[in-house]
This record gives structure tokens, C-alpha cells and sequence, in this order.
């Protein structure tokens, strides 16, 4: 399994859920993103394109032609759909954990943010409906960076796609309740195991 950070931290901060998944015979990969841990800040902006060309380079030299699955939090879950929409024969499904670009309320706060970063939100939300591999959406019902409401959408969206949800938790669910994820993505692995 490969784990993708979101934006602003680091691949430490899913150490813990990697480890849970080790517990449960998952193989686990991280990376720091570009600009982010150990890995060198891009010479210039990249948009999310550019990462997953990033990220893809980096699972063809990690799994080669082995089968695996791609898990993104937030800007990870971003990347993780971008990836799975343009899917390779080696991605047997994909973990989305409050991916950004599905749902955000246009209010103040985020139409100042777009405009300091100067560049244009991307919605990736019309790649959902391209995304045939199985899926497991997972999203804390107190997020307020990437609301609750995103997940509904997304389960209408996809295909293959099992949701759930957590009370009494928010934008932090992978970091806060790595053992509750990993359960969850391994109960949800065996659905499909056989069938992919």
C-alpha cells in the first residue's frame, strides 16, 4: 500500500497508521511529496498533475508491475483520485480520507487563501465517475477543511465505493485513529480480494 500525505506535513505524521496496516500484513510505502519532509522543494509551482506524475514515477520504481493500493489523505486524496482516474493495471483499489477537490464552500476564508496562493482550485470531482476500482471513502463528520458533505458526493460518484463515516472527529481522522483506518481498510480489502 502506498500512503499519501496531505498538504503541509509530512509522511511521519501516517507513520502510525502505516504501522497499524504492517500489523495486518499490509506492505507498507510512504513519501514525502515535493517540498515536503526529505523530498526537495520543486524548482518551480507544480500543480496536482505534476505530483502525480511525481507519485507514479516513484510506484513504478517501488512496487514495479506488483499490485497495490494508493491511499491519500487530503492533497494526497487528491492525487490518489487523479491516479486512480488515469488507472494502471497495477492499482487494485483506492483509499480517499477527506480528499480535497471534491467539495468546498465558497465563503471568504477559501476565496482569500485561492487568491494569496494565485492559482485556481482544482475540482477533481468529474474524475469520480472514471475511478472503476474498488474504493473506500473514509471522512471524520467534524471536518471542517474538506466538510462531510464531500463524501456523499463521492460515494454517489463512484462506482465501486463503500463509505464511512466517523463521529466526534475531523480533518485529522488518519493521524487520530490510525488503528480504527487500518481495521476499516482491511475488512474492506477482503470484499474485493478475489474479484479484482
Amino acid at each position: 500500500m502506498l500512503l499519501l500525505h496531505g498538504w503541509g506535513v509530512t509522511k511521519e505524521m501516517l507513520r502510525p497508521l502505516g504501522k497499524r496496516l504492517a500489523r495486518s500484513g499490509w506492505h507498507v510505502v510512504g513519501l514525502d511529496l515535493p517540498g515536503f519532509g526529505k523530498t526537495p522543494t520543486p524548482p518551480a509551482a507544480w500543480d496536482s498533475s505534476e505530483y502525480v506524475t511525481f507519485v507514479r514515477a516513484f510506484a513504478k520504481e517501488v512496487f514495479d508491475s506488483a499490485p497495490f493500493i494508493v491511499f491519500g489523505h487530503s492533497f494526497g486524496g487528491r492525487i490518489a483520485i487523479k491516479l486512480a482516474a488515469t488507472r494502471r493495471k497495477s492499482i487494485r483499489g483506492v483509499v480517499l480520507c477527506a480528499p480535497a477537490g471534491i467539495y468546498r464552500p465558497l465563503n471568504v476564508r477559501n476565496l482569500i487563501r485561492r487568491v494569496i496562493r494565485r492559482t485556481r482550485w482544482e475540482n477533481v470531482k468529474p474524475l469520480l465517475s472514471k475511478i472503476t476500482i474498488p474504493s473506500l471513502i473514509l471522512w471524520g463528520k467534524q471536518d471542517k477543511v474538506t466538510p462531510v458533505k464531500g463524501a456523499y458526493s463521492a460515494k454517489n460518484l463512484l462506482p465501486r465505493a463503500l463509505l464511512k463515516t466517523f463521529p466526534s472527529i475531523g480533518h485529522s481522522l488518519p493521524y487520530r485513529r490510525p488503528a480504527a483506518i487500518a481495521r476499516e481498510i482491511t475488512s474492506w480489502s477482503k470484499t474485493f480480494h478475489d474479484h479484482t
